[in-house]
């Protein structure tokens, strides 16, 4: 499995729904539902998240 690094900024895009983003993260999560990728977060990016969102 691929292990991939996910920026704080693809959340965002999800959260805040970014139309021109939010199609392409959440292609990224259902490849990790469907198993083909292991994403990867720091724990910066989750303080970011709560902060932004």
């Amino acid at each position: 499995m691929i292990k991939t690094f996910i920026d704080t900024n693809i959340f965002l895009d999800i959260l805040c729904k970014r139309e021109k983003f939010v199609d392409d993260a959440l292609s990224i999560f259902d490849m990790a539902v469907d198993n083909q990728i292991e994403l990867l977060i720091s724990d910066l990016s989750i303080a970011n998240i709560k902060y932004y969102a």
